[in-house]
């Protein structure tokens, strides 16, 4: 049993990133399958639905916005997202949790890092216009990719025109978010092992790979916050030679993409394009819909979505489902704030600094707990997990 958990685990993380919409049986998506093989193996070993005051904030915001749908008459699109993303990221919270309490953070941890790497090499291998390669590479292992994206990428235009790269996930926006997780949580490769001189190489080679990818990618705010939030973390960690050595490692990565690369979209870091227009248009459709909201009404008018979190919440429930959305968001950012400066160098820590960059992301893009984008479930449930049962400290 202990061995069919793992290995259903780490394929359920997979599909739910790499095969969402792709049919394995039947019609039945990978996604779909593995939530329902999951959910059963979850209360196969706890023998109780789990719950939380956290998931019953979310479910506040859930019952506004269905009160949305059914009012606006949307209905459909309701079930669609219930189905499809609640139930969906409600089993990654729960199976993340036994998988912690379980069997500790590594297969978590490595089933995210080994994607990441996979995703590294295709990602690159766009970057320097080996699209072919890159998606046969996908076409090789059946991921979903995106037809308009795909063919962005075989164009013959200059990657770094302006155009990000999306990897081995459907759009640029996804690729930068996961490669910011990865760049984090790859520290994780040093707990407990800063006395190993091979552990400490392995670690800096994947960080590197792993930063380097996030800059090619040319998603600037996850870039930004990946380095910021992984560098403040090895700060904290690491003394003496080990900080020197972190230094050094990190200053001649630096120099080598500011003096070597073109920055591309970094040039423009602070140029938010046609997103203000997107927020124009976002704060006129919430002065006309401030109470009920209506997210299928809204991209029925507008092509682009909100892109920031506070809009996605008002948007998606009206005002009194955003209210609970916010609420959520206060009590997360306090937890993790708290045990930051308490214990900066917890596992604990490693999450909390991952759900504040992908917290950062929610501001600027259209992937949020709004939107249900369950890799926020599975690194909020790590941390949380974490700090309740004090898992491994960093020596």
């Amino acid at each position: 049993m202990k061995g069919i958990f793992k290995y259903t685990y780490s394929c359920f993380i997979i599909s739910v990133l790499l095969y969402g919409s792709t049919p394995v049986l039947g019609s039945l998506t990978g996604r779909q399958l593995f939530t329902i093989i999951m959910l059963i193996q979850c209360l196969l070993k706890e023998k109780r639905i789990y719950w939380d005051k956290y998931l019953s904030i979310y479910i506040c915001f859930y019952f506004f916005f269905g009160l949305s749908c059914s009012i606006v008459g949307t209905m459909e699109y309701f079930f669609h997202n219930l189905l499809g993303y609640f139930v969906v990221s409600y089993v990654l919270y729960y199976a993340t949790r036994i998988c912690l309490i379980s069997y500790g953070h590594k297969l978590l941890t490595l089933t995210l890092i080994g994607v990441g790497l996979l995703d590294s090499v295709v990602t690159i291998l766009q970057y320097y216009n080996y699209s072919i390669v890159a998606n046969a590479i996908c076409t090789f292992l059946k991921f979903n990719m995106d037809d308009r994206v795909r063919i962005q990428m075989e164009s013959a235009n200059d990657i770094l025109s302006g155009v990000s790269i999306p990897g081995i996930f459907l759009s640029p926006v996804e690729n930068g978010l996961f490669l910011m997780i990865c760049t984090i949580i790859s520290i994780t490769l040093i707990v407990n092992r800063l006395n190993s001189i091979r552990r400490i190489i392995l670690f800096l080679v994947v960080y590197i790979i792993f930063v380097f990818t996030s800059f090619v990618c040319q998603q600037r705010a996850p870039f930004a916050a990946g380095v910021f939030f992984s560098v403040c973390l090895l700060y904290k960690i690491t003394k003496g030679r080990y900080r020197i050595i972190m230094i050094a490692v990190s200053s001649c990565l630096a120099y080598f993409i500011l003096s070597n690369m073109d920055l591309g979209r970094f040039e423009d870091f602070g140029d938010m394009g046609t997103r203000a227009d997107i927020h124009n248009y976002s704060q006129n459709y919430i002065n006309e819909h401030f109470f009920l909201g209506g997210i299928e009404d809204y991209r029925n008018r507008h092509v682009f979505s909100p892109h920031n979190l506070i809009y996605n919440a008002i948007i998606y429930s009206g005002i009194f489902g955003a209210v609970f959305v916010f609420l959520l968001l206060f009590k997360q950012i306090c937890l993790i704030g708290r045990n930051i400066w308490f214990n900066p160098t917890s596992l604990a820590a490693v999450f909390g600094f991952i759900y504040l960059g992908c917290t950062f992301e929610s501001w600027t893009h259209n992937v949020s707990i709004v939107t249900g984008t369950a890799i926020y479930w599975i690194i909020w449930s790590a941390f949380l997990t974490c700090v309740q049962y004090k898992q491994l400290e960093f020596k």
